[in-house]
């Protein structure tokens, strides 16, 4: 058995492919996010350059304006990724993708006729 006491972590083990998946796209929406706030603030939209230049301590809004976008599209897009995973069905011990089904929307049926006759 295995000495309980030496506990010493495996760091060449690779990450699980889901916690990598959720970095990428938080890495992405951290990108997004900067490049909002950075056009933001050089087109001065509503003065906001302005307001931040004026401020006696200006790093506080400007790290404040950036730290809450990075999270808000970071967030965002970490939700969009996962929501878009594909969805694969869970039957006992497997796991099966969904079944094709066929397109009906084109075939016709004998509940289609309006049964009532309105002549």
């Amino acid at each position: 058995m295995a000495n309980p006491k030496n506990r010493t972590p495996n760091f060449k083990q690779p990450l699980p492919e889901l916690l990598r998946f959720l970095g990428l796209n938080m890495l992405l929406g951290s990108a997004i996010g900067v490049a909002f706030v950075s056009v933001v603030l050089l087109t001065d939209i509503a003065g906001l350059k302005d307001l931040i230049a004026q401020s006696s301590e200006p790093l506080l809004p400007l790290f404040l304006v950036y730290a809450f976008n990075v999270f808000t599209f970071s967030g965002v897009t970490m939700g969009v990724a996962v929501m878009r995973l594909p969805y694969e069905e869970h039957t006992g011990d497997t796991m099966r993708a969904p079944k094709a089904r066929p397109d009906t929307s084109a075939m016709r049926t004998d509940h289609d006729e309006d049964p009532v006759d309105r002549s």
